[in-house]
């Protein structure tokens, strides 16, 4: 009496459920936007990092709009949008993006981030107010410079008193 193929075919089975068991729940998908690519960011050297920006550079896709003004992040849960401020681009090249990502974790460990683009007549989420710091009691903060109003000395806006002078640069 064979009974091999029955065990193998037992066997299989096993395996295919186990490996099932692994595979993560497939996050929610952005109401409205066709396109999205998963970003995996890597933990940093020092410690975990909170609403941190990270650059991203954005190469064109067919299925976006030209002017990225359709690009939109969110956390990992693939749902929550999350502050992004497009600080260059080409029409239909690339696009260079800071991300304010919610949470980074320290080295080796990895986050995830969606990106999504596609939706026809979206506007422009792009914020640079919302994306980077404008809280100056934040703990830690030495000093903010506006470096683009060509003035020396460079004025600290935190209010620590940290004023400097610019040397060398031209506007």
């Amino acid at each position: 009496m064979r009974t091999t193929g029955i065990y193998f075919k037992e066997l299989i089975f096993v395996i295919i459920y186990i490996l099932s068991l692994a595979v993560p729940v497939q996050a929610a998908w952005l109401d409205g936007w066709p396109g999205r690519k998963p970003i995996i960011v890597t933990g940093s050297t020092a410690e975990e990092q909170t609403n941190y920006q990270v650059k991203l550079e954005v190469p064109y896709n067919s299925d976006m709009q030209t002017d990225f003004d359709d690009i939109r992040f969110t956390s990992a849960d693939g749902e929550t949008l999350i502050n992004c401020w497009m600080e260059t681009s080409v029409p239909s090249v690339s696009a260079v993006f800071w991300v304010k990502v919610p949470y980074i974790p320290a080295s080796p460990e990895t986050t995830m981030i969606f990106m999504y683009y596609g939706k026809p007549g979206a506007t422009s989420g792009s914020s640079f107010d919302n994306t980077f710091t404008k809280d100056y009691g934040e703990n830690g903060l030495v000093g903010l410079w506006h470096m683009d109003d060509s003035i020396s000395p460079t004025i600290d806006s935190s209010g620590n008193g940290n004023n400097g002078t610019v040397a060398g640069a031209t506007w």
